[in-house]
């Protein structure tokens, strides 16, 4: 079993779109946020199945919903907002 067992899948197409808007260079309107590890997602603009879909700078890790990231790698907070100590 892997890490990455149970998250709701992203259709293909919708994963090369935002792969290919995001080609040169990350668009400037998608919200950055950071994990608990402090890797960076960006909120594409784009849902699926009632969440938003995350692109993570990871280039290991797959396009997924929100609730499959926050779920696999922490709270995922806008850059700027860091943790407390008492979070951490």
């Amino acid at each position: 079993m892997t890490a990455l067992d149970g998250i709701t899948p992203v259709p293909e197409d919708m994963v090369s779109d935002i792969c290919e808007d995001s080609l040169v260079q990350v668009p400037s309107d998608w919200v950055r946020f950071v994990d608990r590890d402090a890797e960076a997602w960006w909120l594409t603009g784009r849902s699926h199945d009632g969440d938003s879909v995350l692109m993570p700078s990871a280039g290991d890790v797959p396009v997924m919903l929100r609730r499959d990231a926050e779920r696999l790698y922490g709270p995922l907070l806008a850059e700027g907002h860091g943790l407390s100590e008492v979070e951490r």
